[in-house]
């Protein structure tokens, strides 16, 4: 896995340098793949009354290590209708938004976790 999270990181700026002018749908703004380099593995549990409940996260360093993190608590922020949050992300029905809070070297700290139900995409803004 930790071969797959390397090979990810070296795809995603090949990418990126491979035509700097090019226009490209993951320019746009607030697109979640605009943010790919910071996509995650997230496991998390579905309540029988259809809600999601993230229970960890893990992600890839700039070494190509991963990292998993037990999330402690949680806020569901989905549901306010159309957008834009703090960090320039552009929020639509079809994503689910959750403010956790993750142990992070003996502190906590928190993280912005945002689902898109359509492309079945989790990426993470801290």
């Amino acid at each position: 896995m930790e071969e797959n999270c390397k090979q990810n990181r070296i795809q995603n700026k090949t990418e990126k340098s491979a035509d700097p002018g090019a226009a490209d749908s993951r320019d746009a703004p607030g697109c979640i793949d605009r943010i790919g380099e910071s996509t995650v593995d997230v496991i998390c549990q579905h309540s029988r009354n259809g809600e999601v409940i993230p229970l960890r996260l893990r992600v890839c360093d700039e070494e190509g290590e991963l990292h998993a993190y037990t999330i402690k608590a949680y806020r569901d922020l989905t549901g306010r209708g159309a957008y834009t949050t703090q960090d320039g992300i552009y929020v639509t029905d079809h994503m689910l938004v959750f403010e956790c809070r993750i142990p992070v070297f003996g502190r906590l700290r928190t993280v912005r976790l945002y689902y898109d139900q359509v492309r079945n995409l989790w990426a993470l803004r801290a």
